[in-house]
């Protein structure tokens, strides 16, 4: 849904009369106590992006596990 909500927004901002509008997003999340990562590639202006069934390359991959909470899910 954020590649819609900024299409939404981008096409919004161009009927006000903004041209030339680029939409990026700072997206960060966390899971199950993880260091906060960003889940969509800020370098990417999602306005050019098309909506498609194919992988989304703009959405970044989760980073590795450290070696620590590693060991930990190793000991379960």
């Amino acid at each position: 849904m954020i590649l819609q909500l900024a299409h939404h927004l981008g096409e919004q901002l161009r009927a006000e009369g903004i041209p030339d509008v680029e939409i990026r997003a700072l997206a960060p999340v966390s899971l199950n106590g993880r260091e906060p990562q960003f889940l969509i590639d800020p370098d990417v202006d999602l306005m050019k992006v098309e909506r498609s069934l194919l992988p989304a390359t703009w959405i970044r991959p989760e980073a590795p596990l450290e070696s620590a909470a590693q060991a930990r899910l190793s000991e379960m």
